[in-house]
């Protein structure tokens, strides 16, 4: 059930003993709302545990607190145990620690696709990261702060929207943000760490943009990690997503990644397409702008499948224009959205005009010329006796009959 900001509160000073855990894979924010939690609750005199099922990237080496978290198999539960599940959608998202999970669970999260599993739950699609969650949560709870705590959530935050880049800052973004600084969170800190690569990483990225891709005349870009490219990266890939993102031209990026030979793991991102649509397609989720799934595919059959869903916005859309509204402002509405530049209209509605727009997105857009043929038609009202400085109906009456 949903859980207010108090009732979380309540329920982590009535358990002793708490389980912390976050999703496979675990980027930024899931380290670093794992390690402020866990800090909060060993100011609070708590047993808490904190257990992933995974390696960490050493970039966040940095962080205190880092050398306590556990694998599975070095921690016992029973029932008596609360389990608080931080950054992920559903329990099949943190891998073996599922096996811990013997009594009751919470779920404090912000993404879209989330599948509201916990008996109780804080998910707030709208916050850029869980740990832009939990700061909130620890100032309405007047909680006393350590750099510890800040640094962990800065990082949190920091590394999830693009260190403030990405169109999922808001305002409160900042504002929790800068909560954290007036803590003693350390941006420079910060950013000189998650920044610093390791010489073998830096030699590592000749080979991995051997193997960028590009698709659908540029629109889409691909990274792919072979077991080739895997034995000179390591498996803390997440740092060469960027150059992806960064192409000129792509509005969507993915990367596919060989866990074995059936098995690829994919990761999405957009400028403006909603990627936790294609995500979903395969079982998997995130949100609008980043996403990811698993597919039970080789990897080059992965990558196909993932090129042929995002490439599904190709078409045309009928689109019920209303009046007000021009047919330029439509197209420049439809690409805000599909996170698309390659958008055209057969014809043009008059403003004043409600009616269907034909729209052709992405290779449909070669049709248009066979579109813009038909006949339009216009059934109007006319007010009889009047005339306007602008000789429609928005105009001011300067002459009557």
């Amino acid at each position: 059930m949903n859980c207010s900001a108090q009732e979380i509160y309540t329920l982590l000073c009535h358990y002793d003993k708490i389980l912390l855990t976050a999703h496979v894979s675990p980027d930024g924010d899931a380290i670093g709302s794992l390690l402020a939690l866990w800090h909060w609750l060993q100011l609070q005199g708590k047993k808490a545990v904190m257990v992933i099922d995974d390696d960490i990237d050493d970039r966040y080496d940095f962080l205190d607190g880092l050398q306590y978290i556990n694998k599975p198999d070095q921690v016992e539960t029973d029932d008596s145990w609360l389990t608080v599940v931080l950054d992920a959608t559903g329990l099949g998202r943190i891998g073996q620690v599922e096996s811990l999970v013997r009594g009751k669970v919470l779920n404090i999260d912000h993404h879209i696709s989330n599948e509201h599993f916990a008996q109780w739950e804080y998910v707030r699609p709208d916050c850029a990261a869980t740990g832009e969650i939990l700061t909130y949560l620890f100032d309405l709870w007047h909680s006393e702060w350590n750099t510890a705590m800040a640094d962990a959530l800065y990082t949190a935050i920091a590394t999830d929207c693009g260190f403030f880049k990405f169109n999922n800052t808001t305002g409160h973004t900042l504002r929790m943000a800068a909560i954290l600084v007036d803590h003693g969170a350390r941006p420079d800190f910060i950013s000189e760490h998650l920044d610093a690569r390791s010489l073998e990483k830096l030699k590592a990225l000749s080979k991995v943009l051997e193997h960028l891709e590009l698709f659908d005349d540029g629109r889409i870009s691909c990274l792919s990690y072979t077991p080739e490219v895997l034995k000179i990266t390591g498996e803390h890939t997440g740092m060469y997503m960027d150059y992806a993102r960064n192409v000129k031209g792509s509005e969507v990026a993915f990367t596919v990644k060989y866990v074995s030979d059936k098995e690829t793991r994919v990761s999405l991102r957009s400028k403006g397409m909603d990627v936790n649509a294609v995500a979903a397609v395969f079982g998997g989720g995130g949100h609008v702008r980043a996403a990811g799934c698993t597919l039970d595919k080789p990897l080059d059959e992965a990558k196909k499948l993932i090129v042929k869903e995002i490439e599904k916005i190709h078409g045309i859309i009928n689109v019920l224009k209303p009046t007000g509204m021009s047919s330029h402002d439509v197209i420049g509405c439809l690409r805000r959205i599909y996170g698309m530049k390659k958008m055209g209209h057969a014809g043009t509605l008059d403003p004043l005009a409600a009616g269907v727009l034909p729209v052709y997105a992405g290779q449909a857009t070669r049709l248009i010329e066979y579109g813009d043929s038909d006949v339009k038609s216009y059934h109007a009202e006319f007010a009889l006796g009047l005339a306007t400085d602008t000789e429609d109906s928005t105009g001011t009456v300067v002459e009557t009959a």
